[in-house]
């Protein structure tokens, strides 16, 4: 006949059936051990409540209370994928396992690396905090969960072009000073005029002149009239407008617009303003130019 097994929780015990002598061996404090008899052997996983018992021909599987299980992988979650610069927002881990499985991993169970630009600290409860940056930055993310390293990422925004560090609320865009200064030079200050033409910083932004080139600064480059027309030359950017202005008196210092000459765009390259049927007379020209 079959023999059959006995689940017992402590002790040891014989038991005759039928002639034959079967003796099932199932210790409480096994722990993951294996006991054996004659006709059996017993894998326990947790003390002798659960195990894998096996006989000549069958094994007979009881149910599990629990797995182990290991982390195969690990990353670095944030809860949006953008904030505002000066702002926080929290961030989480998830385990992969080695059974495919998804584990939640909370912000105070990992291990944070030190913060780097764009980011001012990470708490350990993992709450990311940015500092002001100077254009849309990507802050990179590490934290260690059983020593197992996952990285993560999300965009810091630029929402005001003035407040960066010691470029701060000067009346220059923070991307602008960095991009010809780089950060912290006090040389970008709006008054400063490293390259020592006629244009300080603030007028070389205006004009989207190269603050560190001596040669590079807004000026009229010629001016040629006929009988009637005047027209003056210059060196304009795409990404600026012009005006041409006129007076007859210099001392006065009162100066008009000429007509279908104003918030004229910019090419890259030489343009010129012309007034046309300009009246007898002495008369002299400027030209503006602003942001549009």
């Amino acid at each position: 006949m079959k023999t059959k097994l006995f689940i017992i929780l402590a002790g040891i015990v014989t038991i005759s059936l039928a002639g034959a002598d079967i003796t099932s061996i199932q210790a409480i404090d096994c722990g993951g051990q294996s006991s054996s008899s004659t006709h059996y052997t017993t894998l326990q996983s947790i003390g002798g409540i659960v195990g894998i018992s096996t006989a000549t021909s069958e094994t007979i599987r009881h149910g599990y209370i629990g797995q182990l299980t290991e982390v195969q992988s690990f990353a670095i979650l944030a809860e949006t994928n953008a904030i505002d610069e000066g702002t926080s927002q929290y961030l989480r881990g998830v385990a992969t396992l080695d059974d495919d499985t998804a584990l939640a991993i909370a912000g105070s169970d990992v291990t944070w690396v030190q913060a780097s630009y764009p980011l001012l600290s990470i708490s350990n409860s993992g709450i990311a905090t940015a500092i002001n940056v100077y254009q849309d930055t990507t802050a990179f993310v590490t934290g260690l969960y059983l020593n197992i390293e996952g990285t993560g990422s999300f965009l810091v925004q630029d929402i005001d072009d003035d407040n960066f560090g010691s470029y701060a609320s000067d009346g220059i865009p923070d991307d602008w000073q960095v991009g010809y200064f780089g950060v912290g030079n006090s040389e970008a200050g709006a008054t400063n005029n490293i390259d020592l033409d006629s244009a300080d910083n603030t007028a070389e932004w205006i004009a989207d002149t190269i603050p560190t080139d001596s040669n590079s600064y807004f000026r009229l480059t010629q001016v040629t009239t006929t009988s009637n027309n005047a027209s003056v030359y210059f060196e304009s950017s795409a990404s600026r407008i012009y005006n041409l202005e006129f007076t007859t008196n210099l001392t006065l210092a009162s100066w008009s617009s000429v007509s279908n000459q104003t918030n004229q765009p910019g090419v890259d390259g030489e343009l010129y303003l012309t007034q046309t049927n300009s009246p007898s007379g002495q008369r002299f020209y400027r030209v503006k130019v602003a942001l549009p």
